[in-house]
């Protein structure tokens, strides 16, 4: 369980199972500070909502919310398309996570599934290689 509007699991959600692949947007970033300019924000956002469909489902690694990377980009999508929305995080940063997209839960149209998974063996950072194994 997660805060109103997030549900968290280390279950796939339903939305998800049942999509059929073609039906399923994956997007990756590339962490914070690197899509710092908004230049080309509409360009990419009017892409994203021709791709998709009232059937898609919207996927990330589990990047935080933050204004200077790609999931400003996603929290707007989300507040303009009425479709599911899938990340997947380690289970050590559920909390990050959470805290960081919570307060945008109230404009989002649909659904935001957090799902948990193992952390990568090993010791933990912050590098590359942790992004990688996800």
């Amino acid at each position: 369980a997660g805060p109103a509007g997030m549900a968290v699991s280390s279950a796939l959600p339903d939305c998800l199972r049942d999509a059929p692949c073609d039906h399923i947007a994956h997007l990756k970033g590339f962490g914070v500070g690197k899509l710092a300019t908004r230049e080309f924000d509409e360009v990419i956002l009017a892409d994203l909502r021709s791709a998709l469909s009232q059937s898609s489902v919207l996927v990330w690694d589990g990047d935080a919310f933050d204004a200077q990377s790609f999931t400003r980009l996603l929290d707007r999508l989300m507040r303009e398309v009425r479709i599911p929305a899938v990340a997947f995080f380690y289970r050590s940063g559920q909390q990050e996570f959470v805290e960081s997209w919570r307060p945008r839960l109230p404009g989002f149209l649909g659904p935001l599934h957090l799902v948990l998974v193992d952390d990568p063996p090993g010791p933990s950072d912050n590098g590359d290689e942790k992004w990688l194994w996800l």
